[in-house]
């Protein structure tokens, strides 16, 4: 018997360039493989009605800036459910950014090749997907009056 888990995210939002008003939208997408009258098999992304393990989920954060201003160094933090495990290489964006990851739940950000763990062996290791749980989005641009998206995936553990 499959187990449904919830999965839940949690966001932060910085604008350092000014207080304008700024909004993000966090949505969700459940991975399916269909196949098609031909038996042509391609991928599709539904709202999802549950999850099970293994599950693959894309997060994608819409960011809003609803002034006349354009903002500048955008920072979007999304914490990393202890269920998921972030899919490496899955960030997609037509916006200009720099990721970071944390492997202490958001107390600190680093580039994932500045990164280590203490392995069971007790000498130290890079870490890798399954240690990240936060991920920090530095967006360069928001232009104003618009919204930029930026997405990830995770699979559901």
């Amino acid at each position: 018997m499959k187990k449904t888990l919830a999965v839940t995210i949690s966001l932060t939002l910085l604008a350092f360039a000014n207080s304008a008003p700024i909004s993000i939208k966090v949505s969700s997408y459940k991975k399916s493989v269909v196949v098609n009258k031909k038996g042509k098999k391609h991928i599709e992304w539904a709202k999802p009605t549950k999850v099970v393990p293994k599950d693959t989920i894309k997060y994608v954060d819409t960011i809003k800036n609803s002034s006349k201003d354009e903002l500048k160094d955008v920072i979007v933090k999304n914490k990393i459910d202890k269920n998921l495990l972030f899919v490496a290489n899955s960030i997609k964006s037509k916006a200009k950014y720099s990721v970071e990851f944390s492997i202490d739940n958001g107390k600190n950000f680093a580039p994932k090749d500045k990164l280590f763990v203490t392995g069971k062996d007790g000498k130290k290791h890079k870490a890798t997907a399954k240690d990240y749980n936060a991920i920090a989005f530095k967006i360069a641009k928001v232009p104003s009056n618009s919204d930029i998206k930026i997405s990830y995936q995770a699979k559901i553990k």
